[in-house]
Formats: C-alpha cells, structure tokens, sequence
C-alpha cells in the first residue's frame, strides 16, 4: 500500500508524525485440519486418496470460507512407506480471503505397495546337437500379466536341458532375471519351465574313393575308405561307417559317376544328421571284341558300287552275355558293272545299347555278283493326225518312260510306228518298233513298249460355190469341195444357199456373206476311192463355204411390157415374177433408219395399164417405175424401178414415187409401215422411204449399190422393189 498519516489513521492506526510511504502486508497463513491419506497398490499414478472434512482456522472473525474438494499426490509413482502428499483443489473466499492463505504444505502420508506381476510366454528356442545342456530363451515374447502400461520391466532368461542328446519337446529348466526402471514396483511371479527340441547336428562325410575296372556287364564298383573325412564330427563322439558303390550304369567310360550306399554306426551316431558321401567317380575301360562271319550278297545292277551284307550269321567273340551288339555292313565293289563273284570291301557300323563296351575288330571283305537290271520302255506317244490318206504317224517321245534307269545311265532309243490302216478312227493301234544304244546297255534287260494308240481326225473339207443368180437357194451345179489328199474326191447332195439374192443376206453386194446353208458329203462317184468316212464339213459360214452369186441382166425399158406380159401369159404366179428380179417371197421387214439426202422429187407421169395388169410410168429425167403384180393377202407386189446411169452414179442421189396401186395402200403417217432389205436387215444408210410424202429419197449413192431389193410391209400385204441401173 501507499501511506500517509491521513490513511493510516482511517485504517486503524494511530500515525505519529508526518510523511508518505510504502507499507507490504503478507497474507496470514490459516490453520487447516480435518484430513487423512490413505495407503494403495502400485497403479503407475501419483494420485491419492484422503478422508475427513478440511477446516481452516486462525481467521478470528474476519468473513472467510473454504471452498473446493481435495486433490491428493504422492511426491511421485514409486512403491514406498510412509510417502508424503500434497493436497491442491482448495480455494478461500469471503471478504476478508485476500488477507489469508492455505498452508504450502500439509503433514498427511499413505504408503505404495507393490503390485503383483506374472510373467509368461517364454518360449525355448530348439537347437542343433552341440553336447552341452544350455538352451536359448526367446524372452522378447514374454507375456506381463499386470504390468501398467508404459512401465519398463525386461526380463533376461536363461535354459537348461535335462540332457544332451537329440529329442523333441525336451524339458527345459527356466531361470530368470527381471530388470528395468519399474522393476522394483512389481512381485513378479516367472515362468520357470518349458519345451524344446535338440534336432542333429549335420556330419558331412566326404574322402570315400571308388576304383576304376575293365567293363564286365555289371554296375558293381569297389570302395575305398582309408581317407574318409568326418566333418562336423564332435570331439569325442562316436559315429562309424561302412559303404558299397555302383555304377550309374555298366557301361565303358572315363570318371563315370559312381553312387555310394553308406551305413553308419556308434553310440552318437543318433545326435547328427549324416550327409553321406554319395557321389564318386571311377573308369570302365573296353572289352575286346572279335567279329567274324559276314557274307556280301548279290545285288541287281543300279549303277552304284554299294552292296549288301548278311549279318545274321556273324560270330561275336568275346561278347558278354545278355549284351546287344548289332552290326550294319555295307559293302562295295570295285566298279558298278555286272559280273560275278565280284570283290566287295565292307565297311561295317555297330550299334546296339551295349556297343561303345567293347573294343571291336571286323571283318572287311567278300564277294558277291551284280545281275542285270529290267528296263521297261513305256510313254511313246502317237499323235493324233487329220485324214492324210496314209499309215504314217508322228510319234512323241519327250513323255517317254525309262522305267528302271538309273540316273546318268547312258541308254537311250530311237522309235518308228505306223497306223494298223490309213482309215479315220478313234484310239486306234499304232505299231512301235524301237532301236537301243548307250554305253550302258549292257547292264539292262529291257523289256520294250511295242504298240500304242492314236487318233485319224475326219479331214475337214474347203467348199466354194460361184454361180449366176437364178432366184434359187439350189447349188445343185458349181459347188467345188477340196478334199486335201491327193487323188481323193466327193460327191454331195442336198446343196442350198443361205440366200439366192445376189447382195447376199445384208442385202450389200460389196460384203461377202452368203454361204451353202446345207449340205451332205458323199463317197466319191469317181473310182477316187474318197470316202464320206475319213472327211468333215467345215462350219457352213461364208468363211468356210462362201457362195458368190453373180447378178443376171434386167433390162427394164419399153420392152419391159413385152416381157412381163410374157410372163403373165405363161401362168407363173408372183413367185415366180420374184425370181426373175431377183426377189425372195420369203422376205422380212425390219425398222427403217435413215434421212432424207436429197431434196426435190422425179415426177411420174400418168400410169397407164398393160393387159397384163402391169403398170408403168417414166419421169422426165428417164427413170422408169413399172407395177409388176398388185399385192394381195396371198401373193408378194413387184415395182420394178430403173435408175438411169447418169442419174446414179457414185455421190449423186435420186428420189422417186410408188405407183397409186401401191401409194395408195400405205398409211402416210407409216404406222404399221416396215421396210427392210430381202434378207431382212434395215435398209442402207444412203436411202430411205418419206411416208408423208410417199417417196423413196436417196443421196450419196455408193459403187455397186445395184441392184437393190426393198420389201415394203404393210396392212398384212408385201411388196418387193427392185432398183437397178440403166444398161445405156
């Protein structure tokens, strides 16, 4: 506090003098009582526990209170007796508090007893055989029934066998040691027994030799053991051995393995685990092995120097019984050659499972014979031929076979055949005969190819006919057949041409296509000796068989009347008024394609009418158009129309009408209209029929363009016109 008199008089103090200062009043420590401690097992805490009511005295009668509840600590952890406390948790209050205060410290002690600790879990750890008792505990494991948590207390154990040999699940005596910074807190309570196991200890044995034999059909070895090697041994101990050996097999070879059979003894024998020498090596050396008895065999010539030989009888002197030994020999002879009780030297080759046993002398010579060897010919081959009028045959031998040659042999043939007769015919025999050389013929039997087979092909026949236009497809006169063989001929019958036009089926003279449609060959009517059998037709095309038909003069002029008049009168029908410009009834029509080439038109003049019903009118440039014949549902109409040659030459054009008694009858719209060439085909380019205006124009006129026939089909009627030039 800060005084002065003033101050100190109004706190109760009877101040003397005058002035200021400092005045430090301390709390009065109060009198506090009413509390017991009571004692507790070890429990890893300082914490504690007290009885009785806390007062506090030494206040008089200033307002103080004591407030809280007590918080009793030992001074530390640790067992002990007689450990003082410390109390906290109490608080003072009142007006007057801030003038007191509770004692530092109290005069209260409890003790801390040990608790009690049971350790288990060791486990004894098993060994190898070493001859002392100790045993290793494995005290990392132990379990500590009732230590606190956090506590530090180890525990160091040692073991004990009952005895010192090999066993499982052995007792073992525990003794322990227990350290650690909370040791001293605990009764502990170990673990003083346990199991384990001594297992055997590993002996190496090593140093046992094995002595090398000549081979002798058995796998047994001899052992030596004068320099055997005990590893692993305890000093002391007692463990022998005894040992056979064998082969891997009985077989000749240099440090060839050899397995040792050990058996071991002695009063320690059952503290180790043996790893036996199992292992050695050692040599079977040769046995000697003498052969004789083999034969070379004869042989067929193939051109080789090898030969057999018989092995079956062959003695073996020496062999050990039950052993396979299997001899190979070949042999050879001094040249390929045949010839008998030839030398051989032989070559022999032994197998067998036992064979690499022994060591072998053979036997090297003998004799024997080569015979012939059979050589079949076949694959001669005839080839088929076209009727020459001959036996004659062409003979292929690039296919033959030499069954039986050797390969660089040198035999070789030459072969010659003919046909049993000269006549067409399949498959028929051909008679070889073959001629042989070569140096190495001698060597060969050879058995021959003397027949074969082939074929005489039907001659395919030339056939040409010229003849001058009649109006028939008939070729009974001017057909020429070329046969090819020299002195043959034939007849025929039955000739007809494709077409008897002129200009042929396309109706154009310039193209060759007419051709004989049928025709039947014949024997020869002329002693030739041709005959039917031997020759074929050609295709029939006009390749092949081409028909030439030359045109017949028309003269259409004024005597043209006179002329179908004549033909009226005879009584022919239209056919026949058709054939005589050269018109076939037999005519088709097909669409017209064309375009008008010139303009303008001839003008007709007034038909007039012949007794025979022909009409006919002439233009004022000399064309002539002439009705022939009226068409009807039976018969064709003819329009016989004449060109004049200075109108028709080559590059020029013309045009012309139809007479009424035709003109009339086509429909000028040309529905139903069809206008072809005799044969059928459309008309040429240069000309073409205008139905509106009834007209047949032309222009551009080609060489060899006459004559022409066009037949017009309409309303189930036909007509034929025929086109041709002026003669002037």
């Amino acid at each position: 506090y800060s005084i002065h008199s003033d101050n100190l008089n109004s706190l109760g103090y009877n101040a003397v003098g005058d002035g200021t200062g400092t005045l430090l009043v301390s709390p009065l420590t109060l009198g506090f009582s009413g509390l017991s401690a009571l004692g507790k097992i070890y429990d890893g805490t300082t914490s504690a526990q007290v009885s009785g009511t806390a007062t506090i005295s030494g206040f008089g009668s200033d307002l103080v209170m004591l407030n809280g509840t007590p918080v009793a600590n030992f001074l530390d952890k640790n067992v002990a007796v007689n450990k003082s406390l410390s109390i906290s948790g109490y608080s003072l209050s009142g007006v007057d508090a801030s003038n007191y205060e509770l004692p530092s410290f109290l005069n209260l002690t409890a003790s801390i007893t040990a608790k009690p600790l049971s350790i288990s879990g060791l486990t004894l750890l098993d060994k190898v055989y070493d001859g002392d008792l100790s045993a290793s505990v494995n005290d990392s494991v132990a379990v500590k029934t009732g230590i606190v948590s956090g506590d530090q207390v180890s525990v160091l154990s040692t073991g004990t066998f009952a005895d010192e040999n090999v066993g499982v699940d052995k007792l073992v005596s525990i003794t322990n040691q227990f350290l650690g910074a909370d040791a001293g807190n605990y009764i502990i309570s170990g673990q003083t027994s346990g199991l384990a196991s001594i297992s055997p200890k590993t002996l190496s044995i090593t140093g046992i030799k094995a002595g090398d034999k000549v081979y002798d059909g058995d796998m047994i070895a001899s052992v030596d053991l004068s320099s055997v090697v005990k590893e692993g041994l305890i000093p002391g101990d007692e463990v022998t051995l005894s040992s056979t050996g064998l082969f891997s097999d009985k077989n000749v070879g240099e440090s060839k393995t050899v397995a040792f059979s050990n058996a071991f003894a002695g009063s320690d024998v059952g503290n180790y685990a043996i790893t036996g020498q199992s292992l050695g090596a050692a040599s079977i050396t040769r046995k000697t092995l003498a052969v004789s008895g083999l034969k070379a065999l004869d042989k067929v010539y193939d051109g080789g120097l090898s030969a057999s030989v018989e092995v079956s009888s062959a003695v073996k002197d020496g062999l050990v019984a039950g052993d396979e030994v299997k001899i190979a020999s070949t042999g050879t002879f001094s040249n390929p050659m045949v010839g008998q009780d030839k030398a051989v030297v032989m070559t022999n080759d032994y197998s067998g499972s036992d064979v690499g046993n022994y060591e072998i002398s053979s036997q090297n010579t003998g004799v024997a014979s080569i015979l012939k060897k059979v050589l079949s010919i076949s694959g001669i081959r005839a080839l088929d031929k076209d009727y020459d009028g001959g036996k004659t045959v062409e003979l292929d031998s690039s296919h033959s076979l030499m069954n039986g040659l050797i390969a660089g042999d040198e035999v070789s043939f030459v072969s010659t055949g003919e046909f049993s007769d000269k006549s067409a015919g399949r498959a028929k025999e051909v008679i070889l005969a073959n001629d042989f050389s070569g140096s190495d013929l001698g060597n060969y039997e050879v058995k021959d190819q003397t027949t074969t087979h082939a074929s005489i092909r039907p001659k395919v026949v030339k056939i040409y006919v010229e003849k001058t236009f009649d109006g028939k497809r008939d070729l009974s006169g001017g057909v020429t057949i070329e046969t090819g063989v020299e002195g043959e001929t034939l007849s025929y019958s039955g000739a007809l041409a494709l077409t008897a036009s002129v200009a042929g089926p396309d109706g154009d003279v310039s193209t060759i296509d007419n051709h004989v449609e049928r025709i039947t060959l014949l024997d020869a009517y002329d002693g030739s000796g041709g005959l039917v059998s031997n020759y074929a037709l050609p295709e029939l095309n006009a390749l092949n068989a081409p028909v030439e038909i030359s045109a017949s003069t028309i003269v259409v002029e004024e005597a043209v009347s006179a002329q179908l008049v004549d033909l009226s009168s005879s009584g022919q029908d239209a056919f026949a008024k058709n054939v005589e410009y050269g018109i076939s009834s037999e005519a088709t029509s097909v669409s017209v394609k064309a375009s008008l080439l010139q303009p303008g038109s001839a003008t007709s003049g007034e038909p007039s009418d012949g007794a025979n019903g022909v009409a006919g009118s002439q233009s004022d440039l000399g064309m002539k158009i002439e009705m022939v014949s009226r068409p009807d549902a039976a018969s064709t109409g003819i329009v016989a129309v004449t060109i004049p040659q200075g109108t028709a030459v080559s590059g020029t054009g013309f045009s012309f009408g139809l007479p009424e008694e035709i003109s009339s009858l086509v429909p000028s719209s040309g529905e139903g209209l069809r206008i072809t060439l005799e044969s059928g085909a459309p008309l040429p380019s240069w000309i073409e029929y205008n139905a509106e205006g009834g007209k047949f124009v032309s222009s551009s006129v080609p060489d060899g363009a006459f004559p022409i026939k066009v037949v017009m089909n309409f309303d189930g009627k036909k007509v034929a016109i025929v086109i041709s030039e002026s003669q002037e």
